[in-house]
């Protein structure tokens, strides 16, 4: 039989049940034997969740994210990896007629991924303050696990579509965002001396409405030693702030001894 050599397989009660040709071309023939036991709807799941996920991880990494490439590309395989699984587990009971067996439902698999994933998108999620990080980045792993449970499912053209639209979202509104005006809310906390606060307090005001910018709430706090007072202002704004053009005009008010940008 050319290059290969036929030898029984599975044997039961004197009957060949399997006959397998194993090659003697040495780890290619073998690698060919074992690419061939698996099925080739596998391999389709295995290579679009890898593609897809990647996609998604792709966007992430190019903006220094720390979920990236690897991270939802693994993600989304084995998301599709439990789900082929399952769908066995499920085609194998299900030809066991008997009431005492347990049968598993493929729905509560898929539910227990998209609950379990959050615990992995809770870890990119940082708080710096008043400002939250990683959130956009957490909900892209959510979307490569359910990327990857749609695929086991078999539904390939709906991953595709999604996988596009999630494109479309994270890098179109990324722009948009940018030509779009959106508030922004900063902390500009103003050390002064006590006695000079109620005039440094209006000055400081002024300039604030010139730049169009408007105060949310304000805060005073004194120093242990009460030489010193800050100010502490949360500002908001539609126009682009530029933090150390308005460090120093603050700064340039007389009387002010320090300014702190947040």
């Amino acid at each position: 039989m050319g290059s290969g050599a036929w030898r029984r397989i599975g044997t039961r009660r004197g009957h060949v049940s399997r006959l397998v040709v194993l090659p003697a071309a040495g780890y290619g023939g073998g690698l060919t034997l074992f690419l061939g036991s698996i099925d080739s709807q596998a391999l389709l799941q295995i290579g679009l969740s890898l593609a897809l996920g990647g996609a998604v991880g792709l966007e992430r990494e190019a903006r220094g994210r720390a979920a990236g490439l690897r991270t939802m590309m693994l993600v989304c395989l084995g998301a599709t990896l439990v789900m082929i699984a399952s769908g066995s587990i499920a085609q194998g009971g299900s030809a066991i007629h008997d009431p005492a067996v347990t049968r598993v439902d493929p729905a509560r698999i898929a539910a227990g991924i998209v609950t379990g994933i959050g615990f992995l998108g809770a870890a990119v999620v940082v708080r710096l303050g008043d400002l939250i990080r990683g959130v956009t980045t957490a909900a892209s792993i959510w979307l490569a696990a359910v990327l990857g449970i749609v695929i086991g499912a078999g539904q390939y053209a709906l991953a595709v579509a999604a996988t596009i639209a999630a494109l479309v979202v994270l890098w179109l509104f990324h722009f948009l965002e940018r030509v779009v005006p959106t508030p922004q809310y900063r902390r500009v906390s103003i050390g002064i001396h006590p006695s000079s606060s109620t005039a440094i307090h209006a000055e400081v005001l002024d300039r604030f409405r010139r730049r169009r910018i408007r105060v949310m709430d304000l805060s005073v706090d004194s120093s242990p030693d009460a030489r010193e007072v800050t100010l502490t202002y949360n500002i908001r704004s539609r126009a682009r702030l530029g933090a150390l053009s308005l460090v120093q005009d603050v700064l340039a008010i007389r009387g002010v001894e320090s300014c702190r940008w947040k």
